[in-house]
């Protein structure tokens, strides 16, 4: 008879996972989240249920006596070696990076410390650094332009402050009144999107979610084109809302605690979830590898490069990822020559000097100073802020002159004055609001 596969539910509700659990309160809920996949992954790989394994190594690793002389346990000759060995091989023969396993593995022996499990030595994993290449600004540019009017927003903010996904993924409308409220004074949302003027540089100062438990706060601005795209996006989903509301007779209100960025399909979501906001990078990184790779292409028929060099330049296509827009701000500091302390405080990372953080105070005027210096360079305005315009024509020209005429129709204040009491639903296809 076959024996039954470990479930995740079995893994989740074992005794020894939810103890573990408890014992991390103080960790983020990110992370948490993370040691429980890891270690689901992990028990579904070795078929042993998490309560089997510790008990099993507890009663191995007891010293054994043997002609009157105590044999001490030898991790590293134990089950537990074993198994392990098995994982990482099985992982790599699944095409895991080492960098990932490497990572993994410290979950697991976080995990197993917790019951005073004697551990074999760490395994030596050829870790180096996949070879990476930095987001041109034309690049990114593109994918602005590519954008709707969502994803232009986040990919223009995350650009212009560095901030990870998570972090961004947390944020709130209300943080980004806070970020502005110099230029409107306003405490309200309504007031806030009645009022608020165009071309506001945020100012955000808060602990990021990876270095929150080591007191590492970030304190950096957002570029005046990038609140522009938010403040449009911000009226177009309220009017989607207000739209929804007439149609399905619902009374969903937008709020202050909503998420900064939110699922478009869904206006009853209020918070982008990590993985669904990265999915959002995912998908442009295709498109813009699609044009990259026919730029080239188009290079290689006209013969002003060779194939050698075209192979070579198909490796060399950055990849657009929300981590990647983080590297490009870190390296537009250093290209502008911003201070090593300026920089860590802009980036959310661990001050250089020893004892930086008691004897140094860096002011909101001297980053402000800092980051105009590198405006240009964090601003990628190609066509007018507020219009909805792609380059691709082919796919998406007709969809986009649609979100152009029923942004007009149902912006908050458009430049006519019309307001979304005044507009006739009936004449608006709602489907079509969909981003």
């Amino acid at each position: 008879m076959t024996p039954q596969k470990i479930t995740d539910q079995q893994i989740i509700e074992d005794p020894k996972i939810q103890n573990f659990l408890f014992t991390k309160q103080s960790n983020q809920q990110l992370t948490k989240r993370k040691y429980l996949l890891v270690l689901k992954k992990f028990f579904r790989t070795i078929q042993i249920t998490p309560t089997n394994l510790i008990d099993k190594i507890t009663i191995e690793q007891r010293n054994k006596i043997v002609d009157n002389t105590i044999i001490e346990y030898d991790p590293n000759q134990g089950t537990l070696t074993y198994i392990i060995n098995n994982w990482v091989k099985t992982s790599q023969e699944n095409g895991i990076r080492n960098t990932t396993i490497k990572s993994q593995l410290g979950v697991i022996r976080t995990f197993l410390k917790t019951y005073n499990i004697k551990q074999p030595n760490t395994i030596q994993l050829n870790c180096k650094n996949k070879e990476w290449y930095l987001l041109t600004k034309d690049i990114i540019k593109t994918a602005i332009d590519l954008a709707n009017i969502q994803q232009r927003a986040i990919f223009s903010f995350a650009a212009s402050t560095g901030f990870r996904v998570g972090d961004i993924s947390r944020f709130t409308i209300g943080d980004f009144i806070q970020a502005t409220y110099e230029y409107h004074h306003c405490t309200e949302l309504e007031d806030f999107l009645n009022q608020a003027p165009k071309n506001m540089m945020g100012y955000w100062e808060f602990y990021p979610h990876k270095t929150q438990r080591k007191e590492i706060k970030c304190k950096t601005f957002n570029t005046p084109e990038s609140s522009n795209y938010i403040l449009d996006y911000l009226k177009y989903r309220k009017s989607k809302i207000i739209l929804s509301n007439r149609k399905n007779n619902t009374k969903v209100v937008m709020k202050k605690s909503d998420g900064l960025f939110a699922p478009s399909r869904d206006i009853r979501k209020k918070h982008y979830v990590h993985r669904a906001m990265g999915s959002i990078f995912d998908r442009m990184n295709v498109k813009i590898h699609k044009l990259e790779v026919e730029k080239l292409n188009a290079k290689l028929r006209n013969k002003e490069i060779s194939q050698e060099t075209y192979d070579q330049q198909i490796q060399e296509i950055p990849k657009f990822k929300a981590h990647q827009l983080r590297k490009y701000n870190h390296s537009i500091l250093a290209d502008h020559g911003v201070s090593l302390r300026v920089a860590a405080i802009m980036e959310g990372h661990k001050l250089p000097g020893e004892n930086d953080k008691s004897y140094i105070k860096i002011s909101k005027e001297s980053i402000k100073q800092n980051y105009l210096e590198c405006l240009e360079d964090l601003s990628f305005e190609k066509t007018e802020v507020n219009k909805i315009t792609t380059q691709d024509k082919e796919m998406y020209n007709k969809k986009f002159k649609e979100y152009d005429e029923l942004f007009r129709k149902i912006g908050i204040i458009d430049e006519f004055g019309i307001k979304p009491d005044e507009v006739n639903i009936e004449e608006i296809n709602l489907e079509n609001l969909k981003l």
